[in-house]
């Protein structure tokens, strides 16, 4: 039973909160005697909340999940969990996160409470809205990065507030797309909002999310203001990861077909594994070296 409640919470999500740690990393002042202890305690805090988060969003979608082809084997859905022992993981999942949030003071706190309630919001209304459903995700994923820069005392730059945005739109695209397929080749609609959707107007949304990404990116590599900063002019190569990656990714979508599960897309394939440790491995070098 435990090894279903842990699969239940999707403990490799918590690949996600790693962002915490963006803001301190691109300010370069990461170290491990820099008070990374308190990011640690941010990322455990958000990683509960996001497992409380996805029981309820399983048992909203408990219906739903039944009719999907890999859902279908989710603890809930599968019915090997029960709904009250989901709920009551749910609980202790928000129980804990709440808690270690009364270790980093009441801003850090106010954040992780608002990415609860966005979520809910999200899980019982929002995400039945086409397009809105994908500003709700990547506004999560700004909410990590704001938490991560207050704890660590960071303004969040608006480079950063950007490439998050987009990045997360584009993935979310992604995972919109797999969800339409689903659609065509079973004829069961696997979310709400998939009827505000199109695969003509997903390709076309995430080549143009793709490319305003990449300028963005290289627009901040080429920033005299970012250059300054970092003390070397080397920096518009780490480019290169990007767009690689970026291309990568487009080619899992629209070729292999298989976008549905970001998360274990990119800790399962080993071109993508390689591009993102490249490119943490060069920007760390810029930054600390």
């Amino acid at each position: 039973m435990i090894a279903h409640i842990l699969k239940l919470m999707r403990l490799h999500h918590w690949v996600k909160n790693l962002m915490i740690f963006l803001p301190a990393f691109f300010a370069g002042v990461f170290s491990f005697d820099s008070g990374v202890s308190n990011l640690i305690i941010a990322f455990v805090s958000f990683s509960f909340a996001a497992s409380g988060i996805y029981v309820v969003n399983d048992i909203r979608d408990l219906q739903f999940d039944k009719l999907h082809p890999q859902k279908k084997l989710r603890p809930i859905a599968s019915g090997v969990v029960s709904e009250m022992k989901a709920k009551l993981t749910a609980v202790g999942c928000f129980v804990v996160a709440i808690v270690a949030s009364f270790l980093l003071g009441s801003e850090f706190r106010i954040i992780l409470i608002s990415y609860i309630i966005l979520n809910f919001l999200y899980s019982y209304f929002l995400k039945s809205i086409a397009v809105v459903d994908l500003l709700i995700i990547a506004s999560g994923f700004l909410l990590r990065v704001y938490a991560g820069g207050f704890v660590a005392d960071i303004p969040i730059s608006k480079w950063l507030f950007l490439l998050v945005f987009e990045l997360s739109i584009f993935i979310g695209l992604a995972k919109r797309r797999d969800d339409l397929l689903v659609l065509e080749n079973t004829g069961e609609a696997v979310r709400k909002s998939i009827s505000g959707y199109s695969l003509k107007f997903i390709d076309f949304a995430m080549v143009f999310i793709a490319s305003i990404t990449v300028l963005s990116y290289v627009m901040y590599t080429l920033s005299e203001e970012v250059v300054a900063r970092i003390g070397t002019d080397i920096l518009h190569w780490s480019a290169i990861f990007v767009i690689v990656g970026i291309l990568r990714y487009m080619q899992i979508t629209w070729v292999a077909k298989k976008s549905g599960s970001p998360v274990r897309l990119i800790l399962s394939d080993a071109a993508l594994i390689v591009l993102v440790l490249g490119w943490i491995s060069f920007f760390a070098y810029c930054l600390y070296f």
